[in-house]
C-alpha cells in the first residue's frame, strides 16, 4: 500500500512537470512566484535587503595623483657631480664634505627634496 501511494504521488508530480515543460505561460508563472519569494527575503524592507549596496557612477580620479599617492613621501637629497653623475641619498645631507665621489669628480649641486617631487 505504501509503494502504491508513493507511486501515485510520483506519477502526479511527473504529470505536473510534463505539463509545465509543455507550456511557456506556466513556466513564466512559476518564475514569477519564485521572484516574489526572493523579494520577501531580499526586499528593501527586510533585514538582508537593507544592507544591499547601490550602484552609482564611478567618481573621476586623476590617475597620476593616485599613483603618486602610493609612493612613500620621504626626505632625500639629490646629489649631482661635476661629471654629471646623479644619485640620491636618504634623508638630508648635513655635511657635503663627507660625500664620496669617483677619482677626479667632485660635488656639483646638492638639492634637498622628497621622494614624491618631480
Amino acid at each position: 500500500m505504501e509503494i502504491r501511494r508513493e507511486h501515485a504521488e510520483l506519477s502526479e508530480e511527473r504529470d505536473g512537470l510534463t505539463k509545465l515543460l509543455g507550456s511557456d505561460r506556466q513556466q513564466w508563472k512559476l518564475v514569477g512566484v519564485g521572484l516574489r519569494e526572493v523579494r520577501k527575503v531580499l526586499g528593501p524592507d527586510t533585514r538582508v535587503g537593507a544592507r544591499r549596496s547601490t550602484f552609482a557612477a564611478a567618481p573621476q580620479v586623476d590617475a597620476a595623483a593616485a599613483i603618486e599617492a602610493m609612493a612613500p613621501r620621504e626626505p632625500i637629497t639629490v646629489i649631482l657631480s661635476d661629471r654629471g653623475w646623479i644619485r640620491a641619498a636618504r634623508g638630508r645631507v648635513e655635511d657635503p664634505s663627507e660625500l664620496k665621489f669617483k677619482e677626479g669628480d667632485q660635488l656639483g649641486f646638492l638639492v634637498p627634496a622628497e621622494t614624491t617631487d618631480k
